[in-house]
């Protein structure tokens, strides 16, 4: 993957802020949605929310891809709304330095201006420590696939947030998410914008239960969330028995060693679901 792209600034309709990747001709967050509401709603709350995470003296994120770190600053700022005293650990990979580089020039939403002083760290060091909010967070730009098959700790909350499939396939196939459940906290969730069927399906041939979450107060297209968990609360499962016999898609994206190019998922995808 490509560690060096040119990003533009972009207004979402929140009135925040994104970029837009040249390399993978996407933005980071919906346009639509809005920079923050999408990290808010989509990732945050149901994540804090449905681990019970605040009830943990520790909390272990893993925030896939970090980009430009909405979705683990947003925690911070959430935790801090709920007067959270306990230990945040926050890993992330993100292969693409001249982004990080760039971050403390980013005009992020006023609530995390607080947190600017560990923005600055993370594009210098790709590693920040703040006694301040009770967090650790480390950076890694190292291929992601290969981020997560060095980590063996479980984690609480994964934010699955990488480009879409079709753009960035090596972070969304069987392969990935049997990883993921690996490194899930028994009340572990993960969260995603995804809800496309090969997300979906992949999740659940790995193993996790798949749910369909939308929150009607905010606003914004809903997303995917997995857990190991039979039920959450007030969420019911999609049943992938029906859905797989519905749709046209009957195989997810294969990547059997973790070391697949994109071109060659996205080829092994295509021959499997027109034959």
């Amino acid at each position: 993957m490509n560690s060096e792209t040119e990003t533009t600034v972009a207004t979402t309709q929140d009135g925040t802020h994104t970029r837009f990747s040249q390399e993978f001709g996407e933005h980071y967050h919906s346009c639509k949605d809005g920079a923050w509401r999408e990290s808010l709603h989509k990732h945050v709350l149901p994540g804090v929310q449905l681990s019970n995470a605040l009830a943990k003296p520790v909390i272990r994120i893993l925030d896939i891809c970090f980009g430009l770190g909405f979705n683990s600053l947003a925690t911070l700022w959430y935790l801090q709304q709920r007067n959270y005293q306990g230990i945040i650990q926050i890993i992330s990979p993100e292969a693409d330095t001249q982004l990080l580089a760039s971050l403390p020039d980013h005009p992020y939403p006023t609530e995390l201006s607080p947190y600017q002083p560990l923005i600055v760290s993370l594009a210098r060091e790709h590693y920040s420590h703040s006694t301040e909010h009770n967090v650790t967070i480390e950076i890694n730009t190292e291929d992601a696939r290969q981020v997560i098959l060095g980590q063996n700790d479980p984690f609480d909350i994964i934010y699955q947030d990488p480009f879409s499939p079709a753009r960035n396939p090596e972070l969304w196939s069987l392969e990935y998410f049997q990883q993921l459940l690996r490194l899930l906290s028994p009340q572990g969730i993960i969260t995603t914008y995804s809800q496309a069927t090969p997300v979906r399906l992949a999740m659940s041939l790995a193993g996790l239960q798949v749910y369909s979450y939308h929150n009607p107060e905010a606003s914004i297209r809903g997303g995917t969330l997995a857990s190991r968990c039979v039920n959450l609360p007030q969420i019911a499962p999609i049943d992938m028995v029906e859905k797989s016999r519905r749709s046209s898609i009957k195989h997810p994206y294969r990547d059997l060693h973790l070391k697949s190019t994109r071109e060659e998922i996205r080829k092994r995808y295509h021959e499997e679901n027109t034959t």
